[in-house]
């Protein structure tokens, strides 16, 4: 009876337990306690924590009990539509709410799964993380020490971590127990992953898991698959991930096989096709791990940027031995870079908080047929916070690159890197490069280097045969690079360019600046050096030649060159070009400027100074465009400095062509254009001068020509035409020339001279030298006296000399001669004419003045000997002697000095009509100075038709004869030119000087 009241009891009895336990432990509940009974229990509409917000519901919950030794125990569990709601906390705890209070306190026991029966229909649990709401499902049945099997799921919206977001993440796994070993198969997917701060991008996550648990939950095991859409890092991007992984471990240590392949890939200065890693890797407790195998990558290339700086510094080297090289290392680089294999054994691991990462077997491939190999224990290894050790060799060939072969050293971080690297002869469009064994020391900072290089290679117009070049220099961590950093030696055994050749040659040099090489961290260039009085010789043609200079100093960055003082000397000591330039650039190539150049060309008698201008060599071609001044090399100089503007030279197969137009400086009138052709290899040549007309005025004087021309000729008006030549070989040098004047007008010393017309033919146009006879005639010639219409003959002798060959004019019906006579110009001597007078009618002779108070007859002969020095010109014993059968003589002027004197009168009326016999006249005295008339004549005096007789004492002397000494004192010129003047010439007269024949002769008058 008791037993029956107590199972009528069971459900008030059993509420009551469940309700003090839950109130015990403080949990709110509520639940129907649908069935209890001594095999199974069941609880209906379980509700667990706040009843507005539960966290668990379940719409039923079934315990099918067990009995043993010690009682009852639960052996199975059957939950219908369970809803849990729980929480990750900050600190990434688990929280479910008032549950929490329901589960057993800690134990250090290990987890163990219990040995139940696990029915789970419709389960699933909300759980709020700090990264956002998952939702997690639990589904199937069996026990859970073996047996049981289901379904987990988890999904949720987006998770947000620390800047990322993971999108529409999905779980849906396969759970299975046996053994106690828990077992997850099934995938996990994510649609994208993105941390803009970290501009990191995943596309199509997708994860497959195979794994089983230990039974204590402390080991594991599987393998995995995964494929990523695409995976974006910054620039970085690696499209299609595939790959597998398997793990086995516990919690000290996780291992397995990793193997990984992508699609196309962009990396740092690196695109491939594909990439992929095969090998194991390793995870520890903490932090520390490892990861090896094979790593590669397929169809790649390397940044374009990389070419194209070698392709410009290969542009940057033209016109140099370097340039050949150069293109084809830039053009080979940029093939095999532009697709290429590449695969090499790749560790990394941390330990110890120091990651460390070791290369080795590296092959490259590419399609180009370059290959870089890399072989040895452990070629290379990279420590982070340390820096790189290695031990390996490397070697690099094939595909148009040069044959290398270097060793690279360092057995710990901290310790120098060392190598050494060998090169084959690497040659290209005639350049070929040779290396001596180059050494390597590392100091973490920079790397220095040191060997030698030997090269051939061409330049314009020719090329450099054993060029020997030091290589030392340094590379800095950053890339940037420096060679020929400290002062060194260079030489050739050959070198030859536009026709230019030296034999062999060593140059002492120092770098400017930093290096004569340096790139900077930006792959620009920069450098420069000097050489320091250098001196090279050679031949251009067949012709010796000798280079030198102060200094020669260039730039990289600026593809230039400098020389200063820069003297060139070209054939031999007798026939040698010279010059000598103060300032000579090249700028980006064989061209540039100069300025202070002075020199000659051979055998040229001209002096080129203070030339500037531009330059350039082009084919082959040397061009210079210039403007300059020219002078006589002669000395004394035969002409004043000219100067041209925008002069030409060119220099090509061994020929010199130069062309300019001459003028003279101060005026700016152009003289004429010169032509200059020079053959080295022969050492002929010419020049030619043309003058199409070269004008005289009152601005432009000969003068400012020649120096010849002063003190000889002045007040030249009129121009002058014609061209000379001048031609020279191993023989010497010839010269000639013609110049013809159509109406030139001057004064000489001798008086002013106009109209005159000829040709000069020079057969020694440098020594100023004519063949005979060279004619000029002249309108007319006034020493004091006007000739009209003479002709002269003569020819230049050189050393400033002249041959006057013969000169005449018409002169008052007779002839005025110029007698042979030689002039030197050359020296200070005196210069000496002698005129002579033949047939000179008197008549005509005075009406040439005008004189109309003055009559006479009779014809004259004579000479007007000439002297000019340096004091001048003048008249050194002229005499003109009347003909045999004499002449007659009048005065009809005017007498107005009264105090004549009776005599005086008396000889003055005898000068009205003189008949007379004999008649000299001797002149002596300067042209522009006193000239002393001595005239002499005796004669009787007649009455002039028309005259009165005379009357009274004065008939007594008429028909009486007279004899005449009159001296006159007066320039010759104003003598001549106002005899007209002469309206009373007693002055002339001495009073007591009318001579009866028979009588001593004296001074008849004198003026000074």
């Amino acid at each position: 009876m008791a037993l029956s009241a107590l199972w009528f009891e069971r459900r008030p009895i059993a509420r009551e337990f469940i309700d003090r336990e839950l109130a015990r432990r403080g949990v709110r509940a509520a639940y129907v306690l649908a069935s209890i009974g001594p095999r199974a229990e069941r609880l209906d509409h379980l509700r667990i924590g706040d009843p507005a917000h539960p966290d668990l519901v379940a719409e039923r919950a079934t315990v099918l009990l067990g009995w043993g030794l010690r009682g009852p125990y639960a052996r199975a569990i059957v939950a219908n539509g369970v809803r849990i709601a729980g929480r990750v906390t900050a600190a990434g705890k688990l929280s479910l709410g008032e549950i929490d209070r329901l589960m057993p306190p800690p134990s250090s026991a290990p987890f163990a799964l219990p040995d139940l029966d696990l029915t789970l229909d419709d389960a699933m649990m909300r759980l709020a993380t700090p990264a956002g709401q998952i939702v997690l499902s639990l589904q199937g049945s069996g026990n859970l020490r073996g047996g049981f099997a289901g379904h987990f799921g988890a999904v949720a919206t987006a998770l947000d971590y620390e800047g990322c977001r993971l999108s529409q993440p999905s779980a849906f796994l396969a759970v299975s127990i046996a053994r106690r070993q828990p077992a997850l198969d099934g995938p996990i997917r994510a649609a994208a992953l993105a941390c803009p701060g970290k501009q990191a991008t995943v596309n199509a996550l997708w994860l497959t898991v195979k794994a089983r648990l230990g039974e204590h939950l402390d080991r594991w095991t599987g393998a995995t698959g995964f494929a990523l859409g695409a995976l974006g890092i910054g620039g970085q991007r690696l499209a299609a991930v595939r790959g597998t992984a398997s793990f086995d471990g516990d919690p000290r240590r996780t291992g397995g096989t990793l193997a990984l392949a992508t699609g196309a890939a962009t990396l740092p200065h690196l695109a491939a096709a594909r990439l992929g890693f095969d090998g194991r890797y390793e995870l520890y407790s903490g932090s520390a791990f490892g990861i090896s195998g094979h790593a590669t990558a397929g169809g790649a290339a390397a940044d374009r940027a990389w070419g194209v700086a070698l392709r410009r510094g290969s542009v940057a080297l033209a016109d140099t031995p370097l340039a050949p090289l150069a293109a084809r290392f830039a053009d080979a680089f940029g093939e095999a870079a532009s697709r290429f294999d590449v695969g090499g054994d790749i560790a990394i691991a941390r330990q110890g908080g120091a990651d460390r990462i070791d290369v080795q077997a590296l092959d490259l491939v590419s399609a180009s047929g370059a290959r870089l190999l890399a072989s040895g224990d452990r070629p290379l290894r990279f420590q982070a916070g340390r820096g790189v050790s290695l031990d390996g060799n490397f070697m690099l060939g094939g595909g148009g690159l040069p044959d290398l072969a270097f060793a690279l050293r360092r057995a710990d971080p901290a310790a120098p890197l060392t190598g050494g690297l060998r090169m084959q002869p690497y040659a290209a469009g005639g350049a070929r490069l040779t290396l001596t064994p180059v050494t390597f020391v590392a100091d973490g900072r920079r790397t220095r280097f040191s060997g030698q290089a030997v090269l051939d290679g061409p330049l314009p117009g020719g090329g450099v045969k054993g060029l020997t070049l030091p290589i030392a220099g340094s590379i800095a961590g950053d890339g940037s690079l420096t060679i020929g950093d400290r002062c060194g030696a260079i030489g050739f055994d050959a070198l030859a360019a536009a026709g230019v050749r030296f034999g062999a040659t060593r140059l002492n040099f120092c770098p400017r600046g930093v290096a004569l090489i340096a790139r900077d961290w930006r792959g620009r260039f920069g450098g420069g050096g000097e050489l320091a009085r250098p001196r090279l010789i050679g031949t251009l043609g067949r012709s010796p030649l000798t280079i030198a200079a102060d200094a020669i100093g260039f730039d990289v960055a600026q593809a230039s060159a400098r020389a200063a003082a820069l003297a060139i000397r070209l054939g031999p000591p007798d026939a040698q070009t010279r010059l000598d330039v103060a300032a000579l650039s090249a700028d980006r190539g064989a061209r540039g400027r100069f300025a202070g150049l002075a020199g000659s060309i051979a055998h040229v008698p001209l002096l080129v100074r203070d030339a500037h201008g531009a330059w350039g060599l082009r084919n082959g071609v040397i061009e210079l465009a210039s403007d300059l001044n020219v002078s006589d090399a002669a000395m004394p100089a035969r002409f004043n400095p000219l100067a041209a503007k925008a002069a030409t030279l060119t220099l090509a197969a061994g020929v010199i062509r130069a062309a300019g137009t001459l003028s003279e400086p101060k005026s700016g009138r152009r003289v004429g254009d010169v032509t200059i052709v020079h053959e080295l290899s022969t050492g002929r040549g010419n020049a030619t001068l043309n003058a199409p007309r070269l004008s005289f005025d009152a601005g432009f004087q000969p003068d400012m020509l020649t120096p010849l021309t002063t003190g000889v000729v002045a007040d030249v008006k009129g121009s002058v035409s014609g061209t000379g030549h001048i031609a020279w070989d191993a023989a010497g040098v010839t010269s000639n020339g013609r110049f013809t004047t159509d109406d030139l007008a001057l004064a000489a010393a001798f008086g002013p001279v106009s109209g005159i017309k000829g040709t000069i033919r020079f057969d020694d146009l440098l020594g100023l030298h004519t063949p005979p006879h060279q004619q000029l005639t002249l309108g007319q010639v006034n020493p004091g006296i006007a000739v009209f219409g003479g002709q002269i003959r003569y020819q230049l002798l050189g050393d400033e000399r002249v041959q006057i060959e013969s000169g005449g004019w018409p002169l008052s019906g007779g002839m005025l001669t110029l007698q042979p006579s030689l002039l030197d110009f050359g020296h200070p001597v005196a210069r000496r004419f002698e005129f002579a007078v033949a047939g000179l009618d008197a008549g005509q002779f005075i009406e040439q003045f005008k004189l109309d108070n003055i009559a006479a007859t009779g014809t004259f002969d004579g000479v007007l000997p000439m002297i000019f020095d340096d004091k001048g010109g003048r008249i050194v014993g002229g005499r003109l002697i009347a003909r045999p059968g004499g002449g007659r003589l009048s005065y009809v002027g005017d007498v107005s000095n009264a105090q004549l004197g009776t005599f005086g009168k008396l000889a003055f009326d005898a000068l009205k009509s003189i008949r007379y016999q004999a008649l000299e006249i001797d002149l002596d005295g300067a042209l522009d100075g006193e000239v002393v008339s001595r005239v002499e004549f005796t004669g009787i005096n007649d009455k002039p038709s028309g005259v009165a007789p005379a009357k009274g004492f004065a008939r007594s002397f008429t028909n009486l004869p007279f004899k005449f000494n009159i001296v006159v004192r007066a320039p010759f010129r104003g003598l001549m030119n106002s005899a007209s003047d002469f309206a009373d010439p007693g002055p002339l007269l001495h009073e007591r000087q009318p001579l009866v024949q028979g009588q001593e002769s004296g001074s008849v008058g004198e003026k000074p």
